[in-house]
């Protein structure tokens, strides 16, 4: 990952540490809160390399989408002369997925932002001159979705100074990494919704064909914060953001790519009808188009079975197939829930002559 006075970027491919002191799954997690301000950069180790130095934080900032490393005081920075890079001794595994986490400050450049010239650079953030005084835009470092060479593709703006989170989660199978720009997966046109079955999201190409990390480089006059280097098939949920929108965990925003702020009064994007408040309540994707309704319907003797979409519920939610004998449903007779994932309900032992069905999603 780089980062410059004319581009705040982060390259990643690196060399991995394994230490008794972190948990299975960190490489590292420095916080820089245990060394005395002005400490050079050579006391942290033979990890590190370039110009920097242990500095206090003249003025603590706060971090919507949570830090880093949540436990650290947060009084005190690496702050960077010219570049500073982190190359642990341990290679990892081709393949591997991975996790770089970090709090980084955007400096506004002079110039225009340059392209990185590195050829194995994997993935990075930068940010670009943007309209306004001290106005930059962060822009990634990427195979443009449908390109065949890397280009900067434009993230969001941000202003100058300021400090974000910037999280990268590596699918090294894929050859795609989720880029999290304070917590939030920002998705563009040139990125892809979906890399895996299992790991939905916003996700770009890397700019280089590699398969596995080697190292972390922050580069320009800046700061850096927490550094968190992770490793294991858990990095995406590593890298979540625990909070609720409207009672809507941020992993769900993130899952579909979607955007923290997003109204879930607001019908989906699939044509279904629904809400993204209704999709999420019923466990639908809100791009697959399913409606929230009885899909057919067979009898057979005292038993009827109905097909259903495929729903998997959040915690806290049930859907259920509700049967009343008015169609009001003023006078329920009884109710089915839907098991997680299943297509298929079975209603039997109904003796009267007449029934009304509708599926129902409640709390």
């Amino acid at each position: 990952m780089l980062m410059t006075k004319k581009e705040l970027a982060v390259v990643c491919g690196g060399l991995l540490m394994a230490s008794a002191a972190f948990a299975a799954d960190d490489v590292v997690k420095e916080s820089f809160e245990s060394y005395d301000p002005g400490v050079a950069l050579s006391t942290l180790g033979t990890v590190w390399s370039g110009s920097g130095s242990v500095a206090a934080l003249e003025t603590v900032y706060a971090q919507a989408a949570g830090f880093v490393i949540p436990e650290a005081d947060h009084a005190k920075i690496l702050s960077i002369d010219d570049s500073v890079r982190y190359t642990p001794a341990t290679a990892l595994n081709d393949g591997d997925p991975a996790l770089v986490d970090m709090m980084v400050q955007a400096m506004v450049p002079e110039e225009a932002l340059t392209d990185p010239t590195d050829a194995d650079v994997q993935i990075a953030v930068g940010v670009d001159k943007g309209e306004g005084e001290n106005k930059g835009v962060l822009k990634v470092w990427c195979t443009p979705k449908g390109g065949t060479s890397p280009a900067w593709c434009a993230l969001k703006n941000v202003d100058g100074g300021t400090w974000h989170r910037v999280t990268f989660v590596f699918d090294y199978v894929a050859g795609f990494a989720q880029v999290r720009i304070d917590g939030e997966p920002v998705m563009t046109a040139n990125g892809s919704l979906t890399v895996s079955s299992d790991q939905a999201g916003a996700w770009y190409k890397l700019a280089a064909a590699k398969t596995k990390l080697t190292s972390v480089e922050v580069v320009g006059t800046t700061g850096l914060d927490d550094l968190r280097i992770a490793v294991g098939d858990d990095v995406v949920a590593a890298a979540n953001v625990e909070g609720p929108v409207d009672g809507v965990k941020y992993a769900w925003f993130d899952k579909n790519g979607l955007a923290w702020d997003t109204d879930l009064t607001q019908p989906a994007f699939d044509g279904s009808g629904l809400t993204l408040m209704a999709k999420y309540e019923t466990g639908l994707s809100p791009f697959d188009g399913e409606k929230f309704a009885l899909k057919t319907m067979a009898m057979s003797g005292d038993k009827t079975t109905f097909t259903i979409p495929k729903m998997t519920p959040p915690d806290g939610y049930t859907v259920r197939l509700v049967y009343a004998s008015d169609p009001g449903f003023t006078k329920d007779v009884g109710n089915v829930p839907v098991t997680a994932g299943n297509t298929t309900v079975e209603v039997s032992g109904l003796t009267g002559s007449l029934y009304y069905y509708r599926l129902e999603a409640v709390k």
